[in-house]
């Protein structure tokens, strides 16, 4: 398993976080997804 930050905002994240998810579909792993706020 794999902590992740994610960034709703950044477009660059989204497409990151998409590959990810299909990779670990087919591979033995899991990753753990946290949000990054920047507001209180």
């Amino acid at each position: 398993m794999t902590d992740l930050d994610f960034d709703p905002i950044c477009l660059f994240t989204w497409m990151t976080s998409k590959w990810v998810h299909l990779v670990a579909a087919q591979r033995d792993c899991r990753a753990e997804w946290r949000f990054i706020s920047c507001g209180s």
